[in-house]
């Protein structure tokens, strides 16, 4: 029997509306007694969808490994259900039962859904003995703790202070809005249009040939301020648009796009870089 990562399509369905109800996606490894947790925690009008759960529903008995495989038809199941909220009737509150060991997985969630995401990890032998106890392969606790270790392979740790900070700083000036920084409604728009041209992360499909669900509009050339009349070319231009996933947007993004620039002038002393100011007339 595959997994619900064998099926990402369905796994992680693009096109789910946003609930109108509070979702709570909890995350974890298989034997971490997420439906006991969430057992305890549901309030009157609450539901709980759980594909495990969905399956043994659907499979009426019947071995869940016999007769075809029962997990498509089980992420089917649980989409509709999520698709519901978006209109529920009776329903106050859900919590959706889910693995996601990798960041961006979760990601998805909490951007789809606007859901809390709560991680739930027994630790890796507390889940196999709890996997046990549920009848479920120990091969997929260890899939989920190594997809959870690949999620954070490549990632820089902070290098470690080796003199003292200085006693006086400069003070930190106010941040300003999102707004103000190109992050606004008008961003939110731009965004939705190119994940909807271009759904994958770009990075993911182009160096692994994985279609991971990007959850970030980023930008190849950067800008500085979208009020500039200079910047806002850059800003706004849809060529100058990629989709990435969160995690390759925080670790790789702005290094990706310092290296894309073009570097030093040309023979007649022109900076070769594009976003330069002198080649902004």
């Amino acid at each position: 029997m595959s997994g619900p990562s064998d099926h990402p399509a369905a796994a992680y369905p693009l096109w789910l509306p946003m609930p109108a109800v509070p979702v709570r996606v909890i995350v974890g490894p298989p034997g971490n007694g997420a439906a006991l947790f969430v057992a305890g925690r549901m309030q009157p009008g609450e539901v709980s969808i759980d594909v495990a759960a969905i399956i043994a529903e659907l499979s009426s008995g019947q071995a869940a490994t016999g007769g075809g495989d029962w997990i498509i038809r089980a992420l089917e199941a649980r989409n509709a259900r999520l698709a519901a909220l978006a209109k529920p009737e009776d329903i106050t509150g859900a919590w959706l039962i889910a693995g996601a060991p990798k960041q961006w997985q979760r990601d998805f969630w909490s951007r789809t859904l606007g859901a809390e995401i709560i991680v739930l990890d027994p630790g890796k032998q507390a889940a196999i003995a709890g996997a046990a106890a549920e009848n479920v392969a120990v091969k997929y606790v260890h899939r989920w703790y190594a997809e959870a270790q690949d999620a954070m392979a490549g990632m820089m740790m902070p290098a470690a202070r080796t003199t003292p900070p200085p006693r006086e700083t400069r003070p930190i000036e106010p941040r300003e809005s999102s707004s103000k920084r190109g992050y606004g409604s008008t961003h939110r728009v731009l965004r939705d249009k190119q994940l909807a041209r271009e759904p994958w992360c770009r990075f993911c499909w182009e160096e692994r040939k994985q279609k991971v669900p990007a959850t970030v509009l980023d930008h190849i050339l950067p800008f500085k301020r979208p009020d500039d009349s200079t910047d806002w070319k850059l800003w706004g231009d849809p060529k100058n648009h990629r989709s990435l996933c969160k995690p390759c947007h925080d670790a790789r993004g702005a290094q990706r796009g310092r290296a894309e620039k073009p570097a030093g002038a040309a023979t007649n002393g022109r900076p070769m870089d594009p976003a330069h100011p002198w080649n902004r007339k």
